[in-house]
């Protein structure tokens, strides 16, 4: 299968692109700010949010499928530049949509989308739950949703939730290592009422990858199983890594005028769909934690 993944550079698109290779797969892995390299894929620059250029490298590739895993993920960067985060985003994705769309045979569209579509009241979200994003960064993504289903061929969105696991040689890395150098400095902040399912790089990548040879169809949440706080999950992380508890310190999160943007406090997602129709057996936090500590070593 012919497989372009944008945002190749990222945490998740570099991950992804070498699982894709490592199944055998003939890989475009695009990126843009960060120029990266992945054994056996071809790695090409892309600005997807120019539309002549999504048209090129599209009809260039031929591809089966598209990962679309570029964005401004920022979420603080979005909500001071709104602007962009829309033109990146919503525009981006509509531009490799109509590239995607004019191939023939049409190639599987998949979008990586994000928990934060929600309004966090009351968590464990299903695909079919009404979204009410608080950030501009959720709402670009719903916005990108809404043009993915419009997509005459195959299409599927994923929303996940946090991503965490080995740094991988890539410029982006997962807030776990955030957390960790922070933990090892002497001392971190984590916020108790702020709940997330945070997700394995392994187990999504391996998801995704099912969800393209089974050319999977429509919505689904690709998280852990678990509702987690970041305290809580800073917390096992120290536990994994044999680093002291005592540097953690939880406290709520800001609220109202404090905060200068919106904070959900509870989008932990619901993954029964994905249980059912993947064969998904997402790791806890705790196995998870301990797998990137055994491979840290």
């Amino acid at each position: 299968m012919r497989i372009m993944v944008t945002g190749a550079s990222g945490y998740l698109g570099w991950h992804l692109t070498r699982c894709a290779v490592a199944s055998d797969h003939e890989v475009l892995g695009c990126y843009f700010a960060n120029p990266t390299v992945v054994p056996g894929a071809t790695m090409a620059l892309l600005d997807f949010t120019d539309p002549q250029a999504g048209i090129e490298a599209v009809k260039d590739f031929k591809p089966h499928a598209i990962v679309h895993a570029g964005a401004m993920t920022n979420t603080t960067d979005c909500e001071i530049n709104p602007e962009s985060a829309t033109r990146t985003n919503v525009e981006g994705t509509q531009h490799l949509l109509a590239a995607a769309s004019m191939l023939s045979p049409l190639p599987h569209f998949v979008f990586i989308s994000t928990d934060l579509v929600f309004d966090g009241e009351r968590g464990m979200y299903r695909e079919q739950d009404a979204t009410g994003p608080l950030m501009h960064y959720g709402f670009t993504k719903i916005e990108a949703e809404r043009a993915v289903r419009n997509y005459a061929g195959v299409w599927t969105v994923v929303r996940s939730s946090l991503i965490y696991g080995p740094a991988g040689e890539t410029t982006r890395h997962s807030f776990l290592d955030w957390m960790l150098a922070g933990i090892r400095r002497g001392g971190v902040t984590l916020y108790t009422d702020e709940f997330r399912s945070p997700v394995h790089v392994d187990d999504l990548c391996e998801m995704l990858m099912a969800i393209l040879i089974r050319k999977a169809w429509g919505i689904y949440h690709l998280s852990g199983a678990e509702r987690t706080s970041r305290y809580e999950f800073g917390l096992l992380a120290a536990e994994a890594f044999g680093l002291s508890q005592d540097h953690i310190v939880g406290k709520p999160s800001p609220s109202g005028i404090i905060s200068a943007t919106p904070r959900p406090k509870d989008v932990s997602l619901c993954v029964e769909r994905a249980i059912r129709d993947l064969d998904y057996h997402p790791m806890s936090a705790e196995e998870g934690l301990r797998r990137v500590a055994r491979g840290s070593k």
